[in-house]
């Protein structure tokens, strides 16, 4: 990225933000605070001389070091991925005062934190969202990239234009700090001061408390957001961090019904779930391929559900055709080459299998009555 000086103008200041009415690395004019966390702050500004309205982030001089590296690093890793269901970098580096910044596409919309809210969403509505989140991450795991931080913060949810279809985009890539301690010991200041995005170790893999990473911790992440989307909560909750990372590694995640009786979510969908949560990693799907098949054959069973008449009690009701064509709607990717998959796969696979005989069996079973009628 070529220029690095930034370029007070004589525009006034707006809420006390000595940034606001600037135009910083003499094309990026400031328009407004977006949102602050921590010691970062992001704007809504306009590059310069293309008019584009864009997101951007500045840690300051005065901020912790660690910080801006992260900033940084998440630049670098996300600058190599182009998605429709990853943010876009634009422009990032250091300015002249010590500050660093990252500009990337404007999202407008909500985080799946802000959405998730309100509640648990419909399972259908889960499944969707899980889709498009899965799908950044497998583009990202080809580009020999692992997210590290996945939480409902790093996903950006908006809608088309006319208000229906909800749209993801995941952000943050590289921006997870490991929580090992220097004598290979973990630590309430380690987890508490890492510095990374707020909650992200209620999402983080067990192996990541070792300094330990891979594509199947971005799965391990994404079955816990999965998991919070469904039932309206995390599987782990401590007011303790170091008790919330040991949860990771000892505890099983409790059964959706034991949490949400009042929900009738798939079982096939639950043991999805499960699966991208297995403590151990050759146990869980081998890669995001394997993920979006699963999810895939959940969606392609609650079609059939609803081609055999079968009517699902309570809010698992079967799918509309409208809905169903939208859970459908061909990848992307389709024509991409697939990543060889690691030894393991073949889980993945007979996983997807019982997925599969599961949902049929189920469908069966309540189409019998019927038909004996």
């Amino acid at each position: 990225m070529q220029t690095q000086t930034s370029h007070p103008s004589s525009t006034g200041v707006a809420g006390g933000d000595p940034r606001v009415g600037q135009v910083l690395q003499g094309r990026f004019q400031v328009l407004a605070p977006l949102r602050q966390g921590g010691q970062g702050r992001a704007y809504r500004a306009v590059q310069l001389p293309l008019e584009r309205v864009v997101s951007l982030e500045v840690v300051g001089a005065d901020a912790d070091a660690a910080l801006q590296q992260r900033l940084l690093a998440e630049a670098r890793a996300t600058a190599r991925l182009h998605h429709p269901n990853t943010v876009t970098v634009i422009d990032f580096g250091r300015m002249e005062d010590g500050a660093v910044y990252l500009a990337t596409e404007l999202v407008e919309g909500v985080t799946l934190g802000q959405r998730l809210e309100a509640g648990a969403v419909a399972w259908p509505r889960a499944v969707e969202l899980a889709r498009g989140i899965a799908r950044s991450l497998r583009a990202a795991h080809r580009a020999g990239v692992v997210h590290h931080a996945l939480t409902p913060e790093s996903v950006l949810v908006s809608r088309d234009a006319d208000g229906g279809h909800e749209h993801v985009k995941v952000r943050g890539f590289g921006r997870g700090a490991p929580v090992l301690s220097e004598q290979g010991r973990l630590s309430v200041p380690d987890i508490t001061q890492s510095g990374t995005l707020p909650g992200s170790h209620a999402y983080r893999a067990p192996e990541q408390a070792r300094g330990a990473a891979d594509a199947r911790s971005d799965v391990y992440s994404l079955g816990i957001v999965v998991y919070q989307m469904l039932v309206g909560r995390v599987p782990f909750v401590a007011t303790d961090p170091l008790e919330l990372v040991f949860a990771h590694h000892k505890e099983l995640p409790p059964h959706f019904r034991a949490l949400r009786p009042d929900l009738a979510i798939p079982a096939p969908l639950e043991a999805l779930v499960r699966c991208c949560l297995e403590k151990r990693p050759e146990h869980r799907f081998a890669s995001m391929d394997a993920v979006l098949d699963a999810l895939r054959a959940v969606v392609d069973a609650a079609g059939a559900l609803e081609l055999s008449g079968v009517e699902a009690p309570g809010p698992a009701r079967t799918l509309s055709s409208e809905e169903t064509r939208a859970l459908l709607v061909t990848d992307l990717e389709a024509e991409a080459p697939r990543v060889p998959a690691p030894a393991e796969a073949p889980v993945s696979r007979w996983l997807v299998g019982g997925l599969l005989l599961a949902l049929a069996a189920g469908a069966v079973a309540a189409a019998a009555p019927h038909v004996l009628r």
